[in-house]
């Protein structure tokens, strides 16, 4: 019993929680499906950057429906600068959202959340 709330205790100061989803995020809840016209991957690493357009629906799909699937953790302070993938969906109003991951990091504004597998 008291290993359990020494367990808890280090949980709670450490700033560990629930799973969340990447769309439940205030930046990415006004994604839907439907509204994506392409997206655009770029992925940097130490031999340069490539980028992909995907402007078929299914691709569209597929990867909405992985991004979809990304379960976040907590904060981290862990960078990787040499495996960079962003991901930038084109919505139909003309806007475009950016997401961006570095290794196993998702990366915000004002934190970066380690994504579980």
């Amino acid at each position: 019993m008291r290993k359990l709330i020494y367990l808890l205790i280090i949980l709670s100061l450490t700033g560990c929680k629930a799973n969340t989803m990447l769309f439940e995020l205030d930046e990415y809840k006004d994604i839907s499906l439907d509204n994506i016209v392409s997206i655009e991957k770029v992925r940097f690493t130490e031999g340069g950057d490539n980028r992909e357009i995907y402007n078929d629906q299914s691709d569209i799909n597929s990867i909405y429906n992985s991004l979809k699937e990304t379960k976040l953790g907590s904060k981290t302070d862990l960078t990787c600068e040499d495996n960079t993938t962003v991901y930038i969906l084109n919505m139909s109003d003309g806007t475009k959202k950016t997401i961006e991951f570095e290794c196993e990091v998702l990366v915000l504004k004002d934190k970066r959340l380690k994504i579980i597998k």
